[in-house]
């Protein structure tokens, strides 16, 4: 739940501003995690016996939260730059917490030639949002 709410958290901060160049690529990043999750988490509670019904009912409720999320990402609109600032880097924080624990039990699960395959999986997905910031820099720098 504490996920989803920073994910509405972020896209309701990122709203906010009004600038497209803001909201587009955080709004692309959240949906990008968010759909193999939820994939994953339906087949976790699949797995486990839960029935399509409560499957959708409690996976609903805790997506809800990221409704809640959004909301008070756009109520933060009024407050000022650095205010929203902070609340940025505590869900770009978040996220890294998230991510850093993720690779820790990865790393613990899988043979040496995994653990080099994930790494340059790893290491390719940073140089693609590099690649993508570095055009997107060009193309200011062109206007």
């Amino acid at each position: 739940m504490i996920h989803n709410f920073i994910d509405g958290l972020a896209v309701g901060v990122a709203f906010a501003t009004g600038e497209p160049e803001e909201f587009i690529p955080v709004l692309v990043a959240v949906i990008a995690h968010e759909v193999p999750r939820e994939l994953g988490d339906v087949a976790i509670l699949l797995k486990s016996n839960f029935s399509s019904f409560q499957t959708i009912m409690c996976n609903g409720t805790v997506n809800l939260v990221a409704l809640l999320g959004g909301i008070i990402g756009l109520a933060i609109n009024t407050l000022d730059e650095a205010s929203k600032m902070y609340v940025l880097v505590f869900v770009a924080g978040n996220f890294i917490y998230v991510a850093a624990d993720i690779w820790r039990h990865i790393l613990k699960s899988h043979t040496w030639y995994g653990n080099i395959i994930e790494a340059v999986g790893f290491a390719l997905g940073v140089g693609i949002m590099f690649l993508l910031l570095l055009l997107e820099t060009g193309e200011e720098h062109a206007h």
